[in-house]
Order: structure tokens, then C-alpha cells, then sequence
């Protein structure tokens, strides 16, 4: 089967080229591989009519937790913002409370602090892995700081190790942005099992992606420093994910409406099927761009016992322009994640300022500047990665 080209509108988060046969994520080489449990699990739904909040929904809960070793509680939702948003309502936070974050996200990231007013503090990042350092985390814990919410970006976690330690000294519980990261692992530990809390997102391109909107929070089982009772936690937060209902039309608190739709559920499942071929295969790549890169070009590489998911790979080039020419004319879709989040209108103009200016994080805005994402999945061919190489090794 031919593989048709994509339009620059498939990821969100960044541009692709138009007519080209290479893709950034292929959806559509993963779906020739799992299509016949995707129409038998569709045909299912389809069949009983349970479309919110059908058997497959609670089926997927379940199997995720097994993924994850039994140590969380997982609670489906409707998108990976979400699944952010609910975990901070159940928590309690109160508008004014002080959150710790990355200026080198996504918008979601920092979108649902500021919805909720609380009020966002960024510290610098870890100029190896793009993550969260927390050499400047001590420093930014005041009386008023309520959640440390680190993300592990490109896939590869946060060096939670230290973090957690931290965040436990204080008392303050730590949610960990797993959007690009399922599946990685820091030290050994899964990613999502760290944290008091963490969410995923199911969006198409992730490590695990449905065919929509989709996102999960999963709870400790065991606390660090947020609430001891993490059963009454975790049903808090499936309360606020249907309207705050504690039984059905009895509302015990205010709510929002996020559930993962029950075809969407029956998609994933699917997918779980595949999911550690696809990583092993994605590390593969991996390790073949690295040793193909590594001293030509700037690389963002995994240390001792990490392993990253490969939400993204990222290579950094001083002279960037100059490379994102010669991909495009060698037809090799790519994108940039991300620009920093202090440097963003929303968050930096009159109507909302955090009170952040360009400057105020050089590494964050350094790797910002310099980062292209190359294509990373588990469909990529050898002749298509050895055209990635090759471009950039000639271009460097």
C-alpha cells in the first residue's frame, strides 16, 4: 500500500511539509498493522451501543495498570490537558497557590495553572535533557508553593529521583507531565509511577495515541507528600471528570466534563497490542541516530538507566534556519518543540503577564532556539532513516 501525504494541519504542535512520502509520525504504516483488531474492537462498541463510558473504558483502566506495575490508579479522561486540569482541582489548589513548572512545554503546561489562578513559577532546565533542574528547585519552594509539576519532555523523563526527594522535604506533591512520555523509564521506573500523580495524553502522535482526543491520570498507591488516601484521591478525581457526581444527578462538587469516549477506549486497546514492539523498535532508531550524530550535531542523549519513550527526537543546531532549508528540500518533514513558554503572548501580554521576559531562562531559550525535531517512529524504514542521517551529516 502506497503511502499518501499528510497535510501540514495532522500535528498541532507543528508544521509538516506538504506532498511528501516520509512522514513525522506514520498513523497510517501503524494502522496496516493493527487493523484488523481496530474494526473488531469498533464493531464491538458498535454492537452493544455503550458509547460513553462503555466496558472498554474500565478495560483499558485496568490494563494500563497493569503497564504500570500495579503502583497507580489510572482514571480516563478526555484529552492530556484535562487530565492536568482534574488532578489540580482534586488536589485542592487554591487561586493564588504558587506552582512550579518548565518554561520549555506545551501550552497545556502552563495553560491550567493559569485558568485555575493559580500562579506559575518557572525555574531553568536541565541543559542535557531540555527537563525541569532541580539544582533551582529549592530555591523557588515558598510557604505558598502547592505543586512541583515537572514534565518529561521529548519522552524522556524528568530526573525525578531528585525531584520527588525535594518535593518530599516540603511536603508538597509533585504531578508529573507524561504527555510524550509513556512507557519511558528513569533509573528503571516506569514513567507515571514516580510522581504522586501524573497524566498521559492519548493525542494521535503520542507514544500511545487513539484516533481523537483522549488522556489518563494515574495516582500513586502509595503516597510521597500529597494526600495520604490515595483511593479517596483518585476517586475524587473520577468524580470531577463526570460533573463532580457522586451518584448519577447527585453533585457533591463543582466538575467538568471529561470522559474518554468509549470507541476511543476500543482504538487504544488496540494499540496496547503493538506498544512494546513499537518501543523497542523506536529505541533502535534511536541509538542509530545517535551513532550517527553524536560530535556532528547537537543531541539531547539518555544517561545510565533512563530510557526515553521517544515522543520526539530532538537534535539542536546553532545555525537552524540553515538546516530546516536543506530538510525541506531534501523533502524531510520535521518540526520545532517548542518555543518557551514565557516568550508566549498569552502568558506575557496585557491582559495576563506572569512576569516573565525573554531572557530570564538563557538554557530554556537556548535549546528552543536551536531544536528540530527529526521523525521518530517505529515505521520508519532504513532507507528513510539513513536520508535523515544523511541530509543532516551533509548539512552540519
Amino acid at each position: 500500500m502506497s503511502i499518501q501525504p499528510v497535510s501540514k494541519e495532522l500535528d498541532s504542535n507543528g508544521p509538516f511539509l506538504q506532498n511528501v512520502v516520509m512522514q513525522f509520525i506514520d498513523l497510517q504504516r501503524q494502522q496496516e498493522q493493527i487493523s484488523d483488531s481496530v474494526r473488531r474492537n469498533i464493531a464491538e462498541v458498535l454492537e452493544h451501543g455503550k458509547y460513553i463510558n462503555g466496558p472498554e473504558v474500565p478495560l483499558l483502566e485496568k490494563e494500563m495498570e497493569g503497564l504500570l506495575q500495579g503502583e497507580v490508579h489510572a482514571i480516563a479522561c478526555g484529552n492530556g490537558t484535562d487530565a492536568i486540569q482534574v488532578a489540580c482541582m482534586a488536589l485542592g489548589l487554591q487561586p493564588g497557590d504558587e506552582v512550579i513548572t518548565t518554561p520549555l512545554s506545551f501550552m497545556a503546561t502552563v495553560e491550567v495553572p493559569v485558568l485555575l489562578h493559580l500562579k506559575v513559577v518557572f525555574i531553568e532546565v536541565d541543559p542535557e535533557t531540555g527537563n525541569l533542574d532541580p539544582a533551582g528547585l529549592e530555591a523557588a519552594i515558598t510557604p505558598r508553593t502547592k505543586l512541583i509539576l515537572p514534565v518529561s519532555l521529548y519522552g524522556r523523563c524528568a530526573n525525578y529521583t531528585k525531584i520527588v526527594d525535594i518535593a518530599a522535604q516540603h511536603g508538597i506533591p509533585v504531578l508529573e507531565d507524561g504527555a510524550e512520555s509513556f512507557g519511558a523509564k528513569h533509573r528503571g521506573r516506569l514513567s507515571c509511577t514516580m510522581t504522586d500523580l501524573a497524566t498521559t495524553s492519548f493525542f494521535p502522535a503520542k507514544p500511545l495515541g487513539c484516533y481523537g482526543d483522549g488522556g489518563m491520570v494515574f495516582v500513586r498507591k502509595t503516597a510521597i507528600a500529597g494526600p495520604s488516601d490515595t483511593g479517596a484521591l483518585a476517586a475524587g478525581i473520577r468524580r470531577i471528570c463526570r460533573h463532580g457526581q457522586r451518584a448519577r444527578y447527585r453533585h457533591t462538587e463543582i466538575g467538568v466534563n471529561s470522559r474518554l469516549d468509549t470507541l476511543q477506549a476500543a482504538i487504544l486497546l488496540a494499540k496496547l497490542e503493538v506498544l512494546e514492539t513499537e518501543h523497542r523498535k523506536k529505541q533502535e532508531i534511536a541509538r542509530h541516530y545517535c551513532d550517527a550524530l553524536r560530535g556532528k550535531i547537537g543531541l539531547m542523549e539518555t544517561q545510565n538507566d533512563d530510557e526515553s519513550a521517544h515522543g520526539y527526537f530532538p537534535i539542536l543546531v546553532e545555525h537552524r534556519d540553515a538546516m530546516l532549508r536543506a530538510l525541506e528540500t531534501a523533502q524531510i518533514p520535521y518540526s520545532l518543540h517548542f518555543p518557551c513558554l514565557h516568550t508566549q503572548t498569552a502568558i506575557s501580554g496585557k491582559d495576563i503577564d506572569l512576569g516573565y521576559r525573554e531572557g530570564d531562562f538563557p538554557i530554556a531559550e537556548r535549546i528552543a532556539r536551536e531544536v528540530i525535531t527529526i521523525p521518530m517512529h517505529a515505521y520508519l524504514t532504513e532507507a528513510e532513516t539513513e536520508q535523515v542521517i544523511s541530509c543532516i551529516l551533509q548539512n552540519s
